[in-house]
């Protein structure tokens, strides 16, 4: 598949640009999984995996290119590791995991106050039944402490380590409150584990973004300020307690009416939203860096929306920015896509599902119901390769069913398999097909996206609930008992 070809590339690129080797030694046989992310998002597209040897004993060269947090998967645990371009760093299992090496010191630092498993000293609060504003005021007090470590510990410590740390810390209440609002289940419906209600969290996070600068540009490559950055577009949303606040916000944003505001983000859709909050929320190198994040995930997640406006917008204001050639290596997927020939667009309105099974009688035919706006479908592209290559007889049909409700479906819908490189039939599914879809599944007429259909060679269906391509060996032996 062309989309997962050119991320490869794009980490191999990465790797012209800077090294950075990690060795050690932990449990025999221990798999290690380092994943180097451009922000604060994991994707495991961008992890490397080690295993030990008998010995235990391990090295693994990481594309490393700037000073940075990457994480370190082991024994259901994720730690947050500080990186630099050209530097060593070795890890050694004692009673507990333990650095040496260039970043030894670096690491260790972070290990003792916490930042390593995204803590800031002690945890001496209860998530669920401590008050958020005690809460802000202990990480507070733990950041005042981990300051003054880190002014302590200077000497001997790398420069960038220490910028990056100090911003780390800044930024460290922003990020713990955010992430206790989506852990304790505060921003879901009915899910709160919290004994404290939104208003009151939102009102604790108001007070720990008043204490940090939006725009820092001392700060972009800190692991805590990127998280700040990457949701501050739900503080934004959040921060004001009427209907009208929101307008007034929206107007100031956009130049224009709420009305016509409205109409533009429903024909460009949510992430227009997004990048409209971005230009207007940050500025210099703050505002660079959070562009190349939103069309770094844009990328990586196959959400093409907006993709290609933002992309004109940061090459044309950005020309000199050190974040353009990231920039524009990673819009190579979606900058050279084109239609496949093995892919064929079927437009027409057909009038149920019967109609398009009759067509592939004799073969046994795998339907994905899918849609642009589904990340879950479209993570699972990653898996049709090695789907299709297990059954590259003949004898196996692939079709894609897409459901769309976006102004522009035909374009979106196009664009998507291009990008993804999905040879097969496509079907952009017109309402009779849509309600015919919704009948079978029942449900009140919901259809669990993605969803699956496995039909036999006489063209019965069965069942509505296939296994997904990331079953693997369980879809497969689903398809082959119908060989």
């Amino acid at each position: 598949m062309r989309y997962l070809i050119l991320l490869i590339s794009l980490l191999v690129s990465a790797r012209s640009y800077g090294q950075m080797t990690v060795s050690g030694q932990v449990s025999p046989g221990e798999t290690l999984t380092f994943n180097v992310p451009f922000d604060c998002w994991y994707y495991d597209a961008l992890s490397h995996a080690v295993t030990a040897d008998a010995d235990g004993h391990f090295r693994i060269e990481l594309p490393v290119t700037r000073a940075q947090t990457i994480f370190l998967d082991r024994q259901n645990t994720r730690l947050h590791l500080y990186a630099e371009p050209g530097r060593t760093l070795h890890l050694m299992q004692t009673d507990s995991l333990r650095f040496s090496g260039q970043l030894g010191k670096e690491n260790e630092f972070r290990r003792k106050t916490g930042l390593m498993d995204y803590l800031l000293g002690e945890k001496t609060w209860n998530d669920t039944l401590s008050n958020p504003e005690d809460i802000r005021k202990i990480l507070d007090s733990h950041q005042a402490k981990a300051l003054s470590d880190l002014q302590s510990a200077s000497p001997g410590l790398s420069e960038a380590f220490i910028a990056m740390t100090r911003a780390d810390i800044r930024y460290f209440t922003v990020s713990k409150i955010r992430d206790l609002m989506w852990s304790t289940g505060v921003k879901l419906t009915g899910e709160n584990k919290s004994r404290f209600d939104l208003k009151q969290w939102k009102s604790t996070s108001n007070r720990a973004h008043e204490a940090v600068s939006l725009s820092d540009s001392s700060a972009v490559n800190s692991y805590h300020y990127q998280i700040m950055v990457a949701n501050y577009k739900y503080h934004l949303e959040e921060k004001y307690e009427t209907a009208e606040e929101f307008k007034r916000m929206a107007e100031k944003i956009f130049q224009k009416p709420f009305e016509e505001v409205n109409k533009e983000v429903r024909n460009k859709g949510k992430r227009y939203w997004d990048y409209k909050l971005i230009t207007y929320s940050f500025e210099g190198l703050s505002l660079q860096y959070a562009l190349a994040s939103f069309i770094t995930n844009g990328i990586l997640q196959g959400d093409l929306e907006y993709l290609a406006e933002a992309y004109r917008d940061f090459t044309g204001r950005f020309p000199d920015s050190r974040y353009l050639p990231h920039v524009k290596q990673v819009m190579k997927p979606y900058l050279e896509s084109t239609e496949n020939s093995m892919t064929r667009f079927v437009t027409e309105n057909l009038p149920d599902l019967s109609s398009i099974i009759n067509q592939f009688k004799g073969k046994v035919l795998y339907i994905d119901l899918w849609g642009t706006w589904c990340g879950p479908c479209r993570q699972e592209f990653a898996f049709n390769q090695a789907l299709k290559q297990n059954f590259s007889s003949g004898e196996v049909a692939f079709l894609y069913v897409a459901v769309e409700h976006s102004p522009d479906p035909v374009k979106k819908w196009k664009e998507t398999v291009n990008f993804f490189n999905l040879s097969g039939q496509h079907i952009l599914a017109g309402k009779a097909l849509e309600e015919d879809l919704r009948k079978r599944y029942g449900q009140d007429g919901m259809i669990s996206f993605p969803s699956y259909i496995l039909v036999d060679k006489s063209g019965s269906i069965i069942t509505l609930h296939a296994k997904r391509p990331s079953d693997k060996e369980e879809l497969y032996e689903q398809i082959r008992k119908l060989l």
